[in-house]
């Protein structure tokens, strides 16, 4: 082409072609920039194929495309028409064999921009969960890749954007392989998840009468009957729940290190005294231990007096101070806080339960084991909550175990005191539909994400009642995978998982008019009835 050009310097009767003067500095420019930056030029075609139901659809879908083309740092695009319009279409079916006349020139730095076009998402591991992508092509998402750090995931996506329904899937496809799962949530997102799988419900509330035992070790064992590594595991996570109960150790200033060693040598020491110990004996044990030693005398009565309210006899000793009335005996278990409305207690609860978790993940370590905690992390905002909640997710991965942590906003973990626990351990980020600007650039701010993974997360959509678009992000060493997936629930899926309030008295009002049907089949005449959700309609 440079060499045309040359040729066509001098026009018609010997004016100098200026036209070809301006094309010639324009082709040395890029000659000379190609050579400097190691670039070379490809021939390229992009062709967009648009297809609607009448030609006005056509002609107005073109119009769309051709409008958000132009807003990609001024592209352009041209719209095919008339005689051309067979000949270009044929030239992009696979195995054609003639050039098309609609082919460019590009830069390697150009055409590398155009390559995400081309390429699906195909997601990351086996294919232990598939979603689809946008494409509809499949995504493959395994929760326990044996080359990831930890087993974690978090969740974010704000109010009715498809949180409930991406765990569903997650949870329903890997039920598999046997795992155990178990649910801590706020609101009874999961009940009929859990019943229809056969598990335990069980809603905690003032009025209900039960008991956790924080004491309790896994299988019913002693602690004897643990190895020195995982009696120091156990030491360590239940002086954490000690340390909780009694509100923050700093409140003993420049003796807190004191105040928890005597905790910790408390715990050791009760153990070994009793075989199945409550919270009682502990107190009794504090002041055996702290007669031993006179540096920590002068802090027992009042580390018993702070105990005061969760022994037996206190405000809330009922629920914390005996043996335990509740077990975890099935595979499958759903804890319901929301029926606990003082929120002191709720976050104890929430404590004391993922400890009782922990300690079912370790005496089963054959299995794979899942925990999910939905919209909790407003009550584990102290630091010892953070700490204790770090210490058990960073020993989940010995005992094949994850955590995944949903939450409408990445701020309840980073203002939360729970950054490091929680993002900290977490290698997978499922980000759903953002409601606010701010919302989404503290995400992509937070996570380093670059520009194109940004327009992934503005452009993901939601349809209520159809299917939810998902961005996924996973760290596996100096490979940082990223995409976006799509969740399509079949009717039966969106009405074991919806929470949407017309669903839901849809549901009550089915459930009454048919007392003898089973829950399963109140769910499927339901999505008989409206098998994307009553507001979307029949």
């Amino acid at each position: 082409m440079r060499r045309r050009e040359y040729g066509n310097l001098l026009g018609m009767l010997g004016v100098p072609n200026k036209d070809a003067e301006v094309k010639i500095q324009q082709y040395e420019s890029l000659l000379e920039e190609i050579q400097q930056t190691n670039q070379k030029l490809f021939r390229a075609q992009l062709t967009v194929h648009v297809y609607g139901g009448t030609q006005d659809d056509v002609k107005s879908k073109t119009s769309e495309v051709i409008r958000l083309f132009s807003g990609m740092n001024g592209a352009e695009m041209h719209d095919e028409r008339y005689g051309s319009v067979v000949p270009i279409f044929l030239s992009t079916l696979p195995g054609w064999t003639k050039e098309s006349s609609r082919w460019i020139l590009l830069k390697t730095l150009h055409l590398a921009d155009l390559l995400p076009c081309f390429k699906e998402f195909h997601g990351s591991g086996k294919g232990e969960t598939v979603f689809f992508n946008t494409t509809q092509g499949l995504v493959s998402y395994d929760p326990f890749a044996n080359d990831l750090p930890a087993f974690n995931s978090i969740l974010i996506g704000a109010t009715g954007t498809g949180k409930s329904f991406l765990v569903n899937q997650i949870i329903n496809q890997y039920s598999k392989n046997d795992p155990i799962e178990v649910f801590i949530d706020i609101g009874g997102s999961y009940r009929r998840q859990v019943l229809l799988k056969g598990g335990d419900y069980i809603s905690l509330g003032l009025k209900e009468k039960f008991t956790i035992n924080l004491f309790d070790l896994p299988a019913k064992k002693k602690f004897r009957d643990f190895d020195n590594e995982a009696q120091n595991e156990i030491v360590v996570i239940k002086t954490k729940i000690i340390e909780q109960m009694i509100g923050k150790t700093s409140r003993f200033a420049q003796s807190d290190q004191i105040v928890e060693d005597l905790i910790s040598r408390s715990i050791r020491f009760l153990y070994r005294a009793v075989d199945y110990p409550i919270l009682s004996d502990y107190k009794l044990a504090l002041i055996q231990v702290a007669e031993s030693n006179d540096q920590w005398k002068p802090f027992v009565d009042q580390i018993v007096g702070l105990l005061g309210i969760w022994l037996e006899g206190g405000q809330f000793g009922s629920f914390t101070d005996g043996k335990s009335t509740l077990s975890l005996d099935k595979s499958i278990v759903c804890f319901d806080l929301k029926g606990l409305e003082n929120q002191r207690l709720q976050t104890m609860m929430l404590t004391i339960i993922t400890n009782f978790v922990w300690g079912k993940f370790m005496s089963e370590r054959g299995r794979r084991k899942l925990l999910i905690l939905d919209e909790c992390w407003k009550l584990l905002s102290s630091p010892e909550s953070a700490s204790f909640i770090a210490e058990a997710f960073r020993t989940f991965r010995k005992y094949g175990a994850g955590a995944i942590s949903v939450t409408q906003s990445l701020s309840d973990f980073t203002k939360g005191g729970l950054e490091d626990a929680i993002l900290g351990n977490a290698h997978t980020r499922f980000i759903l539909r953002q409601n606010s600007a701010p919302s989404l650039q503290s995400i992509v701010n937070y996570f380093k994400f670059n520009t194109q993974e940004k327009h992934l997360i503005e452009s993901l959509q939601m349809k209520k009642g159809e299917g939810s678009e998902v961005f996924f992000s996973q760290s596996k060493g100096l490979k940082p995978i990223s995409g976006k997936m799509v969740i399509y629930p079949t009717p039966i899926e969106y009405w074991v998982a919806t929470t949407d309030a017309l669903d839901l008295d849809h549901y009550e009002k089915v459930k009454a008019e048919n007392p003898k049907l089973d829950m399963y089949k109140i769910v499927k005449k339901c999505a008989e009835d409206y098998p994307n959700g009553v507001s979307y309609g029949k």
